[in-house]
């Protein structure tokens, strides 16, 4: 499993470097409302709004798991803090009225 991460780290990483040297020219960035242009490679703008995209889907999923986080926590404490019924070291026997009787045959 490790092998397999390693090699589709390996492509994605040689994947990027071609995707990075052939698309070294410039583009015009204007955000228009604002009163900021600039001028960046294709690829930099390509990765950029990638790891932006990353980084907001980590942080609307960890947000998203926060409430089971806490919820758990709180029932792990309420097991851990429950006083738990003593246990006996000898096995308990079963009454006999309560062993359903076999069909005859």
């Amino acid at each position: 499993m490790r092998l397999l991460a390693s090699l589709l780290f390996l492509l994605a990483a040689v994947a990027g470097v071609f995707f990075a040297v052939a698309n070294r020219a410039k583009v015009a960035v204007d955000l228009d409302p604002f009163p900021f242009a600039f001028e960046v490679p294709l690829y930099l703008l390509v990765l950029a709004v990638f790891g932006l995209g990353l980084v907001i889907g980590g942080v609307t999923v960890g947000l998203g798991g926060l409430a089971a986080r806490r919820r758990l926590k709180r029932q792990l404490t309420l097991v851990r803090e429950k006083p738990s019924a003593p246990v006996s070291s000898r096995p308990t026997a079963v009454p006999a009225s309560t062993v359903p009787a076999l069909p005859p045959g």
